[in-house]
């Protein structure tokens, strides 16, 4: 009955604001200061939601999970104001849009994941174009739920690569007369568990992947989640360099542990987090991958497995989320985790890929037509 009444009063409205604006409802395709919206509803305290805009409706009972097919033109002339209007929510939300952060015609993706007492958190996901080879992902955490002492529902991803040039045992055996126990087995741990993480260089700020460890040593204490600080064997760049000041230094007694683990730091994601500020940047032969696929996949590791599939408990089916990354150079590829932070939920898009609810609106001709 509540939710009778609230689509009663949301027709009302809508009635009233297009009555008001003779621009006409979701307006714009022929103002120069156009853009374009999609919509994702991503948050799960209701079924549904609703957005309007200073012309008008910008999507309407959007349920949960679902993005908009087409990107909706809005004109901004008309004010960055939104109203958000959620099923069984006694009060409607008041969201400013920072819509002149994009250029004219430009499209983007409107975000809502979170909800505060009498607020809501959003995200404007800019979908950008590009001509280079790279592959550039952008991701974020999207969790209905906030950070604390005790629930961390922060995430690092790990990379599943089947061949990583950072642990290259052949080079290691060509360097060093006998490969040592302890690191041939650091090798036989990678082929068993191949999952590294992006960790930039102290020093060249280059990017390299580093083995995260056994299945079961990915937590706490050897990961601090909040931060992305982690422990781990070298790779082989760092490990030969470290065997050679042995070697150099072998009529002196000295205590050096080349395998020994150390210190690492990847990037977190946090609920909450803000807007996207970071890009992946990658060729696909980095990867491995040929011509210009992209392709990976991905497992998110969380804080005490936090974020995870399946029931609680340590001998119960759990599992961790798993990821299919798959798109082509040039393009921008967006992750979005949301939902609840237990049998969360995905989506993904192409920033030109109309099918998977990305593309473009219609780039029009400058003023004058010039």
């Amino acid at each position: 009955m509540y939710r009778s009444n609230t689509r009663w009063c949301r027709l009302i409205l809508l009635s009233t604001l297009c009555a008001l604006l003779t621009s006409g409802c979701g307006g714009g395709d022929d103002s120069l200061e156009t853009v374009y919206l999609h919509v994702f509803n991503a948050y799960p305290g209701s079924e549904a939601l609703s957005v309007y805009g200073p012309a008008g409706a910008i999507a309407t009972d959007l349920a949960f999970g679902e993005r908009t097919e087409e990107p909706v033109a809005v004109d901004r002339n008309l004010g960055d104001d939104f109203m958000l209007i959620l099923d069984g929510a006694p009060q409607t939300f008041n969201v400013s849009v920072n819509l002149f952060a994009l250029y004219p015609h430009e499209t983007g993706t409107f975000l809502v994941s979170q909800r505060r007492a009498d607020s809501v958190e959003t995200q404007l996901i800019r979908h950008v174009q590009g001509t280079d080879r790279a592959c550039r992902i952008a991701i974020h955490n999207s969790l209905a739920a906030s950070s604390g002492a005790l629930a961390d529902f922060t995430f690092i991803v790990a990379w599943h690569l089947t061949q990583n040039p950072a642990y290259d045992r052949a080079a290691e055996e060509a360097a060093l007369e006998t490969l040592p126990e302890d690191r041939a087995q650091v090798h036989n741990q990678i082929n068993q568990h191949p999952y590294f993480s992006l960790v930039a260089d102290d020093e060249t700020g280059r990017l390299r992947f580093i083995w995260l460890g056994p299945e079961e040593s990915i937590s706490f204490p050897q990961f601090e989640f909040g931060s992305g600080t982690f422990a781990a064997p070298p790779p082989t760049e760092e490990y030969i360099a470290c065997q050679s000041v042995v070697e150099q230094t072998e009529d002196v007694e000295v205590d050096i542990d080349c395998n020994e683990n150390r210190t690492y730091s990847t990037s977190s994601y946090g609920p909450g987090d803000g807007p996207i500020s970071e890009v992946i940047q990658y060729r696909p032969e980095s990867l491995g991958n040929s011509g210009s696929d992209c392709s990976v996949n991905w497992r998110l590791y969380s804080d005490y497995g936090n974020i995870f599939f399946g029931e609680h408990g340590h001998d119960t089916p759990h599992e961790r989320v798993d990821v299919e990354v798959n798109f082509q150079a040039t393009d921008y590829f967006f992750f979005v985790l949301y939902g609840r932070p237990i049998d969360p939920l995905i989506e993904t898009w192409a920033a030109s890929d109309d099918e998977s609810g990305g593309g473009f609106g219609e780039i029009g001709d400058y003023p004058g037509g010039l």
